[in-house]
């Protein structure tokens, strides 16, 4: 018999389906562990039903970023900052993952995808720096560009640093972190290296020496895109006897994140031992993170495609944050806890943006400023700014 139901339908909203399904499994998972059938799992059909609207993992990631990064080819709604601000914060892009996104998966898009999504949020964030020279004409090119970046960072902060806590106070927090940025008073820039102290003496430690490079590798290019052969060749080790200092990969990293940890939370006790008031502190503990540097950024770029180090990370991370919140709530005991823990995570969140941002962070003067900025998002009186 003839089947009188005609052709079967897809539902409408499949194709957006697969997009949101195969973008919140990059940010969890990363992009080298998802594999087309887990896509498929989460959007509940096979994955011969996927191949027929993507014929590669490579192409559904192109159309993630391009669907992820749609907002850029649009004209800033905005004559002025303030305007700005309203609608930004009404995009979709403040809730999409669009930061995690780009932070982790981008090293895998095909050089001309990636190119003209590059090109395209420099040309957006252009349009900030439009707007920032009309408020504050005063101020350098170099200066200015670095408030429009500090600003994106704000407007893309990943939605998982604000779990928890109430959608009003995370946007109260947004909104008025924007216009701390804004206003922050800024020492000159000028183009050219940044200070860096020179080591005085080699260390001879062959275990020592292994965790330094892995510290710098890991830093540079994250926990999936460093190999130990790679850390062993930096220090001449090579073969089993690798393997006699670290037992994997996994406990090499958990080494040199502990050292990472070690140094924020000494500095963290030498900042509140000299400071004479927890403002004091607050700002004591920004102007050293920054000193951190990348080797610390880089900690937060999971997931890292192993459970016992993404247990370990998540623990000592949230340990650190939390003396954080603590020390900022003693600066300013009007905030309660929720407040207090958005701040820190925005301010944390754009210390490491900007720090990424390698064509700032090489200028002189950027890290007192960065310092500057996150200083205004955890200290300034935001609850005006609306």
């Amino acid at each position: 018999m003839t089947s009188l139901a005609g052709p079967k339908r897809r539902p409408a909203g499949r194709k957006q389906d697969i997009l949101s399904a195969a973008r919140s499994l990059f940010v969890e998972r990363g992009y080298p562990s998802v594999t087309m059938a887990m896509i498929a799992d989460r959007v509940g059909i096979t994955a011969g039903a996927l191949y027929r609207h993507h014929r590669s993992k490579s192409e559904l990631l192109v159309r993630v970023f391009e669907e992820s990064f749609r907002h850029l080819t649009r004209p800033l709604p905005a004559e002025s900052l303030e305007d700005a601000f309203d609608n930004l914060l009404s995009l979709e892009v403040a809730s999409s993952s669009v930061a995690e996104l780009w932070r982790r998966e981008a090293r895998y898009l095909p050089q001309e995808p990636r190119d003209a999504i590059l090109a395209a949020l420099f040309a957006w964030v252009g349009q900030c720096e439009q707007l920032i020279r009309s408020a504050r004409p005063e101020l350098s090119s170099a200066q200015v560009s670095l408030l429009s970046w500090a600003l994106q960072s704000v407007l893309v902060m990943p939605a998982s640093v604000a779990q928890g806590v109430a959608k009003e106070t995370v946007d109260n927090c947004r909104y008025g972190s924007l216009h701390a940025i804004e206003r922050t008073d800024l020492e000159p820039m000028s183009v050219g290296p940044t200070t860096q102290d020179e080591a005085c003496f080699s260390v001879r430690s062959t275990r020592e020496r292994l965790l330094l490079s892995a510290i710098s590798r890991f830093g540079e290019n994250g926990f999936r895109d460093t190999s130990m052969t790679e850390i062993g060749a930096d220090v001449g080790v090579t073969g089993p006897n690798l393997y006699q200092y670290f037992s994997s990969k996994a406990d090499l990293f958990q080494a040199a994140y502990a050292r990472c940890a070690s140094t924020a939370w000494t500095l963290l006790g030498q900042a509140a031992s000299r400071a004479a008031s927890p403002e004091q502190i607050v700002r004591s503990l920004v102007v050293e993170h920054v000193r951190l540097g990348r080797l610390w950024a880089q900690t937060r770029f999971g997931p890292f495609g192993n459970d016992d180090v993404n247990a370990f990370v998540h623990r000592e991370r949230a340990e650190y944050v939390s003396e954080w919140v603590h020390t900022v709530q003693a600066a300013r005991p009007a905030l309660d806890r929720g407040a207090a823990q958005v701040r820190v995570q925005i301010a944390l969140t754009l210390i490491d943006d900007m720090l990424s941002t390698r064509f700032l962070a090489r200028q002189q003067g950027f890290a007192e400023n960065l310092a500057s900025i996150a200083s205004a998002v955890l200290l300034d009186d935001l609850d005006d700014a609306r």
